[in-house]
């Protein structure tokens, strides 16, 4: 059986990093599943997910917080007229699609 990270985080939210920049914060009640589910969300993953380069894919540990930060390069700038997400600020947005494995948090 395999979960979602919004089912084993407190938050999955995106942020809007400037007009280029997409943030996804995840942020875990327990170190031990911060602990798993870091070194699993790969580059290459959140590329293959998000359909950018791995090279443009930056995920970053805060571990006091039991926190991730992810940030992504939007496909198209915000406010460009072919945006479609003009008000990314303050929403919780789809988990990345790829399913994380509920091994995460057996082993």
């Amino acid at each position: 059986m395999e979960k979602r990270l919004g089912e084993i985080a407190r938050v999955v939210r995106s942020k809007n990093s400037g007009p280029f920049t997409l943030t996804l914060d995840i942020i875990f009640e327990e170190e031990d599943c911060f602990e798993k589910v870091l070194p699993r969300l790969t580059r290459d993953l959140i590329a293959e997910a998000y359909r950018v380069t791995p090279g443009d894919v930056e995920v970053i540990g805060y571990p006091p917080a039991y926190a991730i930060k992810i940030n992504i390069p939007r496909l198209t700038p915000s406010g460009h007229p072919g945006d479609r997400e003009r008000i990314w600020s303050a929403t919780t947005c789809a988990t990345p699609r790829p399913p994380v494995g509920c091994r995460l948090l057996e082993g």
